[in-house]
């Protein structure tokens, strides 16, 4: 308890966005309603089924039989990335790469293979494949009920731009190491019978809470028990540093959209359907997209410039996308000294999509 303590403490990502929140509370209030609980919530269940995974060796397992259908690191980072926009369109961009991510990082590090580029880009793809779906992620599950989007509509808007995400994301692959490798089998001890089939049950309870068909209380309640059951120190072993980064973000955001000044700002900016769709992509580079989607729809009635603009400003920043910070976590986990270089490439990578991708959505929204 004492070190999960000291790590929150030092988490700079979380102590910069608590210093955020602690300015930010000079001009207006937080209130506990601005946290999305059902978030943070499934957050936290997912991570717990990726500890358990990794606790009982599934995700080595899966990686060893992964790696079997592929020569070479390129080739298995294509696959991957192409594994996590598909997944993702069917199970969110934050399950895709809290789940995919450590995947690619088991085999790295057995294979010798590169982890910059390739995590970069499987985080990319969880969430431009995200785009797809009224499900994908959380800002287009608010904007489809928000603005009553008819199912095919949805998809019209969506699916070019999904399309076009991908060609130029295995575009970028090309720029991966080519380094062959022989695929080999090793004997893997996996978890007793009892606890692999239990934590597969909590994987499908988790998921059914993923899209709302499972009360969000419950599969917390019932992530607790069955690490409990298994082994109760995996639950020390869960980032709540990032937990507590995203309640400071809903806050962050929440203060600022009661702000007299901020909202009439706001307002004055989305006056046309560009003008949103730009500030739409602004914002999301500030608060990320998620905040920005719940903030903005208070002041526009368009929601096709709403929902590119902040799915492809998920793109640019590292707190574009709530998402990307998963990622990160990951990386940071796996190497620590990785954490800058990642950054760095990750940054320069999404500021180029953005800019080309950006100009693809500001065409789509005019024509």
């Amino acid at each position: 308890m004492i070190n999960q303590l000291k790590k929150i403490l030092t988490d700079k990502l979380f102590l910069i966005s608590l210093g955020v929140l602690i300015l930010v509370n000079f001009i207006g209030h937080m209130q506990p309603a601005d946290i999305d609980w059902a978030t943070i919530g499934t957050l936290f269940a997912l991570m717990v089924v990726v500890q358990l995974m990794n606790h009982l060796n599934i995700l080595i397992s899966i990686s060893d039989h992964l790696i079997k259908m592929v020569d070479n690191g390129r080739r298995f980072a294509q696959l991957m990335i192409v594994i996590a926009f598909l997944g993702a369109m069917v199970m969110t961009n934050d399950v895709a790469i809290i789940s995919i991510v450590p995947l690619y990082l088991f085999t790295a590090r057995k294979y010798h293979l590169p982890i910059i580029m390739p995590a970069t880009l499987i985080t990319i793809a969880a969430n431009l494949g995200s785009v797809l779906t009224p499900f994908g992620n959380p800002q287009n599950l608010f904007i489809f009920n928000h603005y009553h989007f008819a199912v095919t509509r949805f998809f019209i808007i969506t699916g070019p731009l999904v399309a076009i995400s991908l060609l130029l994301i295995l575009l970028v692959t090309m720029t991966i190491q080519k380094k062959p490798f022989q695929p080999h089998s090793q004997s893997i001890q996996l978890g007793d019978q009892r606890s692999l089939m239990v934590t597969l049950g909590l994987a499908i309870i988790v998921l059914a809470g993923v899209f709302k068909l499972v009360a969000i209380p419950v599969i917390v309640v019932a992530a607790i028990l069955v690490t409990i059951w298994i082994d109760r120190k995996i639950l020390l072993t869960v980032d709540y540093s990032l937990l507590l980064t995203f309640a400071c973000f809903f806050l962050i955001a929440g203060i600022l959209s009661r702000d007299q000044f901020v909202t009439t700002v706001i307002h004055d900016l989305m006056r046309t359907p560009t003008s949103t769709y730009l500030t739409s992509i602004g914002a999301s580079q500030l608060i990320s997209n998620v905040p920005a989607a719940v903030l903005l729809a208070n002041f526009t009635s368009n929601g096709t410039a709403l929902l590119l603009g902040t799915n492809i400003g998920g793109l640019g920043t590292l707190v574009a996308s709530l998402a990307n910070l998963l990622a990160l976590k990951q990386v940071v986990a796996f190497q620590r000294s990785a954490a800058l270089p990642f950054i760095k490439t990750f940054t320069i990578v999404n500021v180029i999509l953005l800019v080309i991708i950006g100009i693809i959505g500001w065409i789509m929204l005019i024509i």
